[in-house]
């Protein structure tokens, strides 16, 4: 995937069969932190001020800078005009959203800091979930919880034990089939197999709302992070990817 440079402040433009994805850092220069305190909603301030650590505020905040922008630009509105709201599960929408733009956020960490993978289309509803290849947990039982037979053999070397970079992968499409849904977690997902052993796409329905179709994307973002990308529809759709200008080093 070739990752492109361009300008949160003035994204290119979101056409109807497009996907874009954002890749950006979680941290944020002075002056946009005092910008990104004023776009933050009584929730939203609530939610940044009982984050445990300071590193973990500057990471709520910019991530919420990063979205907002953004939003704001895909709608040609300012940040603090726009009208976010949350669904049963706390998926957040816009409301009204006269551009019909669907999105969806990310995050995960490394040594080398925090970032986020964004992701926004029109009408299709999308869900993103980025994993740093580094991250470690017990593997072995989240599999036995949550992966179908498939997804578990998939992931399990010939000695038993679980591969790390594979699990990590298939967790990734498990999270975000749960955040297109806006049902998160909370479902039964050893009955939704996400498996497809040697391709990086797949056209699926769901279990949960037979017939509707959905579409994942696979992605490795170099060495240090796998990705998967799910939007409602069995249409593809082209993906742009985004790094910031105005970010990035």
């Amino acid at each position: 995937m070739v990752w492109q440079q361009a300008t949160t402040g003035k994204p290119p433009r979101l056409a109807e069969n497009e996907l874009h994805l954002w890749h950006l850092p979680l941290e944020l220069n002075a002056a946009d932190t005092v910008q990104a305190i004023k776009m933050l909603n009584a929730t939203q301030r609530d939610k940044y001020h009982r984050r445990a650590t300071e590193e973990l505020q500057k990471a709520y905040l910019a991530g919420r800078f990063h979205l907002l922008t953004l939003l704001a630009a895909y709608n040609s509105v300012e940040p603090l005009d726009l009208q976010l709201s949350y669904g049963r599960l706390n998926k957040p929408y816009l409301d009204p959203n006269p551009q019909n733009i669907e999105f969806n956020f990310t995050d995960t960490t490394t040594d080398q800091g925090a970032s986020a993978l964004l992701a926004f289309t029109k009408t299709h509803a999308v869900g993103v979930d980025i994993e740093a290849l580094t991250r470690r947990s017990n593997f072995a039982a989240i599999v036995a919880r949550r992966f179908s037979a498939a997804e578990t053999a998939y992931v399990t070397a010939g000695d038993g034990e679980i591969d790390a970079q594979r699990f990590l992968a298939y967790w990734t499409r498990k999270e975000a089939f749960g955040k297109a849904t806006g049902r998160g977690i909370n479902f039964k997902m050893q009955d939704m197999d996400l498996a497809s052993p040697g391709s990086f796409e797949l056209n699926f329905t769901s279990d949960h709302q037979p017939g509707l179709p959905f579409r994942l994307q696979q992605i490795q973002l170099g060495t240090d992070f796998i990705a998967s990308v799910v939007h409602a529809s069995h249409q593809p759709l082209t993906i742009k990817s985004f790094k910031s200008a105005n970010h990035w080093p």
